[in-house]
């Protein structure tokens, strides 16, 4: 059986920065893969590989067996992705984007599925106001639900805390873990305390090389902090 995600040497040159290097990964079904690292060493631009919104420079992404760049448009419907962009219409409301990527996936009676989401993610009330008029955590929940909207088997999360507030930290992971808890899910992360928490896998990269991949297993909070230290000279 296929791994649910391949990847086979993967560069990714920017002009003569090279950001990834020749990276081997593998995921599972199931699983949760959390992946750490100073900043500038490819983390982001590994999610956007596996997304399909950035080409690789050089080497080979499958999602289920079939290569990212020969059935790209089929396989971006087993996946979602929540980033810094939030990939939102400012001028359309919360209901009405929800509206818009249900169409783009066909969703079968999308009503009942925006309406699910909306409660989740606490955007009832909201789903009339234009998302222009929305705070940095109110579109961070909003691009959680448009992430989940289809009912991905994979989900790809890329810093999902940023410009949530405790509360919205708590809800974000108990969401995700609920709503589908055979989803694979692939995230980056600076937050040693969600890490532990929602991951079953760690990865560490540095300089745009896997540095350090093992099941979480019994690692504490503090015992992340020191092992990440350790692995990357003390870089954040």
């Amino acid at each position: 059986m296929s791994h649910v995600i391949e990847c086979q040497k993967i560069s990714k040159r920017f002009g003569g920065n090279q950001v990834l290097k020749d990276l081997d990964l593998t995921v599972d079904a199931g699983e949760s893969v959390a992946i750490l690292g100073p900043n500038g060493t490819g983390k982001s631009t590994l999610i956007r590989i596996l997304a399909s919104v950035m080409r690789q420079s050089e080497g080979k992404v499958l999602i289920n067996g079939s290569e990212m760049k020969d059935e790209a448009f089929a396989l971006r419907s087993q996946i979602g992705l929540l980033s810094h962009t939030g990939y939102l219409y400012t001028s359309l409301s919360a209901e009405e984007n929800l509206k818009f990527y249900a169409e783009m996936y066909s969703l079968k009676d999308p009503e009942k599925r925006i309406a699910e989401l909306l409660e989740k993610v606490g955007l009832r009330t909201r789903r009339f106001d234009r998302v222009a008029t929305f705070s940095r955590g109110m579109s961070q929940r909003l691009g959680l639900a448009r992430a989940l909207l289809h009912s991905p088997k994979i989900l790809l999360l890329d810093e999902p805390e940023t410009g949530l507030d405790q509360e919205g930290l708590d809800l974000l992971w108990s969401i995700i873990k609920t709503d589908d808890p055979d989803r694979t899910v692939v995230f980056t992360s600076h937050n040693f305390k969600s890490t532990v928490q929602a991951c079953s896998r760690l990865i560490i990269l540095k300089k745009g090389k896997i540095v350090y991949d093992a099941p979480k297993g019994d690692l504490t909070e503090d015992g992340l902090q020191a092992l990440y230290h350790d692995v990357t000279g003390g870089k954040s």
